[in-house]
C-alpha cells in the first residue's frame, strides 16, 4: 500500500494528464502551472533551509522532467516482481518481502 500510495506526490505528471484530456485549454494549464509551481516552490525550500543543498538548487530546472521519469519509473515497477540487488536475484513478494532466487545453473 505504501508504494501505491507515492502515487499521492507526483502531481506534475497527472497535471500533464489532465491538460492533454482538457485539450490544453486554459483550465487545464493553470492548473498545470500550479503543480510545476508548488513542486518547485516546495523542493527550493527543502533544498535551500532544509538541508542547504545548494547543487541541488542549480539543477532545480530539471525536477519536472525528473518527476516525468520517475512516474514512468513508478508504473513499469508493478510490471516486474523481480529485482537485481547487490548481484543476486531476488522475487518480490506480495507482502513486500524480497525472497532470494535460486541460481539457475
Amino acid at each position: 500500500m505504501g508504494f501505491l500510495a507515492s502515487i499521492l506526490i507526483r502531481s506534475v505528471p497527472f497535471a500533464l494528464l489532465f491538460v492533454a484530456l482538457r485539450l490544453g485549454d486554459v483550465g487545464g494549464l493553470a492548473v498545470l502551472g500550479a503543480a510545476v509551481g508548488i513542486r518547485m516552490a516546495t523542493a527550493a525550500m527543502i533544498l535551500s533551509w532544509g538541508i542547504q543543498d545548494h547543487e541541488g538548487l542549480r539543477s532545480l530546472a530539471f525536477l519536472p522532467l525528473r518527476d516525468l521519469v520517475a512516474f514512468g519509473t513508478w508504473i513499469l515497477a508493478f510490471t516486474k516482481r523481480t529485482v537485481i540487488w547487490r548481484g543476486s536475484e531476488f522475487t518480490l513478494t506480495r507482502d513486500g518481502r524480497l525472497i532470494p532466487r535460486e541460481s539457475r545453473s
